[in-house]
């Protein structure tokens, strides 16, 4: 499917929602821009089934990341889960081909349920509560030894929380009028 809408010049764009909340969208923007430094490990913590709401849990750490996935190593639930019929749990360790390292959790989190961690040379990006809130953390002059001291600093936040379902469509359409990958595009998928 990815090729033939390749080869017709076909937009096609995966579900993959929270790369379109705008929290996520900015985090992206400041790693590309360089803010955070280079980054080091993306953590993500959210219970899940690996093929359900994991694959969302993979896309966003691996969204964070910007890489593409070296290899992986994983551990699954149990033997018995792993034998029977159910999507199950499972925590994996995973290396990009740009020296990103990440870590998912998917069995039980406790209060950390849905939680992003970005973790760069220069600032720290988390986000809380399934991406209803955010933090920032970047490195000031300073300190023992000269290493800098954290310091949160306000996370821009957008003049309006549009609807994830409207900016999934803007970019679409965006995607169709001037010829850029949709934000999760086939590939990403």
């Amino acid at each position: 499917m990815v090729r033939i809408c390749r080869d017709k010049g076909v937009a096609l764009a995966i579900n993959c929602a929270r790369r379109w909340n705008p929290f996520f969208a900015q985090a992206r923007q400041m790693i590309d821009q360089g803010e955070l430094g280079e980054i080091l490990q993306v953590t993500g913590y959210g219970q899940c089934g690996l093929s359900h709401n994991g694959s969302h849990l993979i896309d966003i750490v691996r969204y964070m990341a910007g890489g593409n996935v070296s290899w992986v190593y994983g551990e699954m639930e149990s033997d018995e889960a792993a034998d029977g019929e159910n999507d199950l749990m499972g925590n994996r360790y995973l290396a990009f081909d740009n020296g990103v390292r990440a870590y998912i959790r998917g069995l039980p989190c406790g209060i950390a349920n849905w939680e992003i961690d970005v973790i760069g040379t220069e600032g720290r990006f988390r986000s809380f509560a399934n991406g209803q809130d955010v933090e920032l953390t970047k490195t000031h002059p300073g300190g023992l030894r000269g290493r800098g001291v954290p310091a949160r600093i306000p996370f821009p936040w957008p003049a309006r929380f549009p609807g994830m379902g409207l900016t999934i469509i803007d970019d679409l359409i965006s995607s169709v009028e001037n010829g850029h990958d949709p934000r999760c595009s086939g590939d990403d998928g």
